[in-house]
């Protein structure tokens, strides 16, 4: 416990350090650490509650992680301040919360929020970054709404974008899980078409072949014996995807329009063509215990639009094979995802998984 304490410190440290760092982007005032000490906010009534709508989904799933947090806020970090004072009058960008953002890929920038004017700039870590985001944006802005691109600067890896207010995740109702898959639907179908007329896939490798290249455990063991063997020699489209596809990478603006704004294209890469349907419902079990979505895969509510997607690449989705399907996308965020995290979070997410197979098989 001590040495977790002692990590943590150390990662805290680097995020003040980060914080200075970026202070030529940030308008002068007294920071303070949000409640959950992820990020760095002003310390105004108006924009600490802002970001905590924005920024919501920085919470931590274990119970022992948030108890440890809430004590060390408590006995740490309640009474750190941090003051700037810039001169920020001819600034382009003058943010008032800093957030360092990184992800099991090796994925790491730093987003800084203007909550006055509505932007967000974003430091990209390297060249690579950086242009791998501008190279997303521009593949997949046609067919996927996102928040636009209003500024770039190709010298000090930076963007900066419009800030949309949307309705909270954990807020979500089951209407608003359905308008939302409903638009990831209609979307993907458009996206998908494209990519068959125009040959924008191919296949990989079946699904005997993916279990070859993975290291033999009793989790892929477990989930190989879940997947109808007839499905084995099958090979499926792969193309490119969104590959983190879950609430909290979805906008939802909720107006007269119901927009749906589609952000963090980070994990985006070649993926079996129906990943990031699967992911959507998956994480959303996983990270906010919601099992609306997957209820209604499982009810056989979406199979109108599996039907769809699949006979684009002249693919039969057969309904007696729907948890055989769910199960082919674990095996694969298995491979993309659980291969990078500690065997703590690896079992954590495993756990979660057999005790959903466990539900639909009673």
């Amino acid at each position: 416990m001590l040495g977790k304490i002692h990590h943590y410190l150390i990662e805290k440290r680097k995020v003040v350090d980060a914080f200075y760092k970026c202070n030529h982007y940030l308008a002068s005032g007294i920071y303070i650490f949000d409640d959950s000490v992820k990020y760095i906010v002003k310390l105004d009534p108006g924009i600490k509650e802002k970001a905590s709508r924005i920024l919501q989904k920085n919470e931590y799933k274990k119970r022992s992680t948030r108890w440890l947090v809430f004590i060390l806020k408590q006995i740490i970090f309640k009474q750190a301040k941090f003051t700037l004072w810039n001169d920020s009058s001819d600034k382009e960008f003058s943010g008032n919360v800093f957030l360092p953002v990184g992800s099991t890929n090796g994925y790491k920038d730093k987003k800084i929020f203007d909550l006055v004017n509505n932007k967000v700039l974003t430091v990209f870590f390297d060249r690579k970054e950086y242009q791998s985001t501008l190279n997303n944006y521009e593949y997949f802005k046609d067919y996927f709404p996102m928040p636009p691109i209003i500024f770039r600067d190709d010298k000090k890896f930076i963007t900066i974008e419009e800030l949309f207010y949307f309705h909270p995740v954990n807020d979500w109702k089951e209407e608003d899980l359905s308008l939302v898959m409903g638009d990831i639907f209609n979307h993907y179908l458009q996206y998908l078409n494209d990519c068959e007329i125009m040959g924008n896939y191919y296949y990989a490798k079946s699904t005997i072949d993916l279990i070859k290249e993975l290291p033999t455990s009793e989790e892929i063991l477990f989930i190989q014996n879940q997947i109808d063997s007839g499905l084995f020699e099958t090979e499926f489209p792969t193309l490119k995807l969104h590959g983190d596809l879950w609430a909290a990478n979805t906008l939802l603006i909720k107006d007269e329009k119901n927009q749906v704004l589609y952000i963090d294209w980070e994990f985006s890469k070649e993926l079996i063509f129906f990943y990031d349907f699967f992911n959507m419902m998956w994480l959303d079990v996983y990270m906010k215990n919601r099992f609306f979505i997957f209820n209604e895969y499982v009810n056989g509510i979406y199979d109108q639009y599996f039907k769809s997607v699949f006979s684009l690449f002249n693919l039969t989705y057969d309904s007696k094979h729907r948890m055989d399907y769910f199960h082919l996308f674990f095996l694969y965020f298995y491979k993309e995802r659980l291969v990078h995290f500690t065997e703590s979070e690896k079992k954590a997410y495993f756990l979660q998984y057999k005790r959903l197979v466990e539900t639909v098989e009673r």
